[in-house]
């Protein structure tokens, strides 16, 4: 595999010779080596339409080896959809002529507005329009990755450019899963941008047929252990961990009981526990997917709020988060489940992986394989949404209310199983 070390010993041997030298550094990408001028990456490839081309990428050192491989790669994202890199690379540089001169020569009409400024009345418009708050907020995620594109009319984007940003986005490994949500969000304002008259419906066609150049995501299923002796293992595990907060021993035992997301669990405050009822009630401004859900507690789970010593003393205000984090009343931060979970199954590894969103699963595969529950409740005890759109528009009751009784027999039946399998020994 060359690396930057081959690759400068090579420079220093051209620098005495007067034939060209091309290292591969895999997949068709070449690193070009002359007595004169700088080293270049060159990419070679096959052209959707037919035949063969070169494009390069740049010059050695200011792009080394990994550099190269990422921007190839970027490449090939472009040419598995269809698109010749440097079709695009020839349309943008069109694109960048300077318009004054043109102004000079022919009057122009009055330009399109500007992606940004299409973008911030379409979010407007969302807002208004009763969209939820975390639903505005992905929005201003997608937005976010959109900003190389805020200057440019909308009347300018094409098929090439947009795809040539979403390969740019998948080149980033820390953006790439969300390069569909910004291609979404993208189509969204570009339809928008046509309803309003700020162009015709060619940018949003556009967009749409650009889309197809984002690879599909790979789904990888977060680790849980679904097996009952292993899960049995590892509560007992959790129940013997010894952190440095009481609270991330409290917190995973109550993931395992209540089967909520992990992030439910840490925004968790206490006004949103009514013990009388043995309810927790999670609303809709936090929820996610934008509306009210009613978890029932335990006798467990109510066990483990009183260990907090909150049933009792009432130490904490309202707003106070119930699994506080290093500062008090704030809740703990995103990875302390997670990590908590790694440092206990470290000595463990009969156990297998697990991860804090893990425990949705086993009550999901254990409720249906042992418990023998009814599939609707299981997924309203996990809150996730059973009607569809037709149905639901004749379904007159809340649907947190739907299967009350059997969703609260179902999470006592869970937390005593759970304690069978903690106290069954191997």
């Amino acid at each position: 595999m060359l690396d930057n070390t081959e690759i400068t010993r090579a420079v220093q041997a051209a620098g005495n010779s007067l034939r060209e030298v091309k290292l591969s550094a895999g997949g068709e990408l070449v690193l070009r080596i002359r007595s004169r001028g700088r080293p270049s990456w060159l990419l070679r490839y096959r052209k959707p339409g037919g035949g063969e081309s070169m494009l390069r990428l740049g010059d050695y050192p200011a792009l080394d080896v990994e550099a190269a491989r990422k921007a190839a790669e970027a490449q090939r994202v472009l040419l598995a959809g269809g698109v010749d890199p440097v079709a695009v690379r020839r349309h943008l540089r069109a694109q960048r002529a300077p318009r004054a001169a043109q102004s000079r020569v022919t009057p122009t009409a009055p330009s399109a507005p500007t992606f940004s400024k299409v973008a911030e009345r379409w979010l407007a418009h969302e807002t208004a329009s009763g969209a939820k708050p975390a639903t505005v907020a992905t929005h201003q995620g997608g937005l976010r990755l959109l900003e190389p594109l805020a200057d440019v009319p909308v009347n300018e984007l094409t098929t090439a450019r947009l795809a040539a940003h979403w390969a740019a986005i998948v080149a980033h490994k820390d953006r790439r899963e969300f390069a569909p949500r910004a291609a979404g969000v993208a189509h969204s304002v570009l339809k928008y941008a046509a309803a309003i008259g700020a162009c015709d419906a060619t940018p949003a066609a556009a967009c749409e047929i650009s889309r197809a150049s984002i690879p599909s995501p790979q789904v990888e299923h977060r680790a849980a252990v679904t097996d009952g002796a292993q899960l049995g293992a590892l509560l007992r595990a959790v129940q013997g961990y010894k952190g440095r907060s009481n609270f991330a021993q409290a917190a995973l035992v109550f993931s395992a009981l209540t089967a909520q997301r992990p992030l439910e669990i840490r925004s968790m405050t206490w006004s949103e526990v009514d013990t009388s009822t043995a309810v927790w009630v999670i609303p809709s401004e936090r929820y996610k997917i934008g509306r009210l859900h009613r978890v029932h507690l335990s006798t467990q789970a109510l066990a483990v709020l009183e260990q907090l010593g909150w049933l009792r003393l009432n130490p904490a205000g309202p707003d106070d988060s119930v699994f506080e984090g290093a500062r008090r009343g704030r809740p703990m931060s995103e990875n302390t489940l997670n990590s908590a979970l790694s440092s206990l199954l470290a000595g463990a590894p009969d156990i297998g992986a697990h991860a804090a969103h893990g425990f949705r699963a086993a009550f999901k595969t254990i409720c249906g394989r042992e418990l023998k529950a009814k599939r609707d409740v299981v997924e309203l005890c996990m809150g996730h949404t059973i009607a569809g759109a037709v149905e639901s528009a004749y379904l007159r009751d809340p649907d947190d209310l739907w299967h009350d009784a059997e969703r609260r027999e179902l999470m006592q039946r869970w937390a005593d199983y759970l304690d069978q399998l903690k106290a069954t020994q191997p």
